[in-house]
């Protein structure tokens, strides 16, 4: 409240009040999490919205708010919009990528605040498996009647989990007369 004081030519005092505004920055923003946890699958396309970051700011009339990533994105794959919102900025790749820690920065002009988002990039199954030769060639004897392993064929897949997953199998003339175990 502001209080307002006049003296007049016959001694009364007049006093007025005005209701006390606060038009002035004092406040900072403030993120309502220290720690962000998110996670996006790798396939996802620009554009898609990761999670977004709340603040809140004391201030009676909020100045503008302006987002910055200023650590944890060496590639540029990720942007943060005037709302707080991460987004995917370019394509994705876990292989390359799996986990990221980014530190975001808020500021209305005067104040800042900082919080910390880790994204964990998820699988798809984007990786084709790969024989670690090119063509297998195994001679073996008639002799053995009974099961006998004599070749073993030796793949691997980029991709993660159940992604990664391999099954083998026989096809062609002959293909009968073997046993492949499909999944070792």
């Amino acid at each position: 409240m502001l209080l307002e004081i006049k003296r007049s030519s016959s001694a009364h005092i007049f006093y007025s009040h005005a209701p006390y505004s606060r038009l002035y920055n004092d406040n900072p923003p403030k993120f309502e999490r220290e720690h962000y946890d998110a996670a996006i699958y790798e396939h996802a396309v620009p554009g898609t919205v990761i999670v977004t970051l709340e603040i809140k700011d004391a201030d009676f009339e909020p100045s503008k708010n302006d987002f910055y990533i200023i650590k944890g994105n060496q590639l540029g794959q990720f942007q943060v919009r005037e709302n707080g919102e991460i987004f995917v900025n370019k394509l994705l790749d876990r292989e390359t990528i799996s986990s990221n820690l980014l530190e975001v920065l808020v500021t209305d002009g005067l104040f800042v605040s900082k919080t910390k988002v880790a994204i964990d990039v998820l699988d798809t199954n984007d990786n084709p498996p790969v024989c670690l030769k090119a063509k297998y060639i195994e001679k073996y004897q008639r002799q053995y009647l009974h099961i006998h392993i004599f070749l073993t064929i030796e793949a691997t897949d980029a991709d993660d989990g159940k992604n990664a997953l391999q099954l083998f199998t026989l096809k062609g003339t002959g293909a009968n007369d073997f046993v492949v175990d499909s999944a070792t």
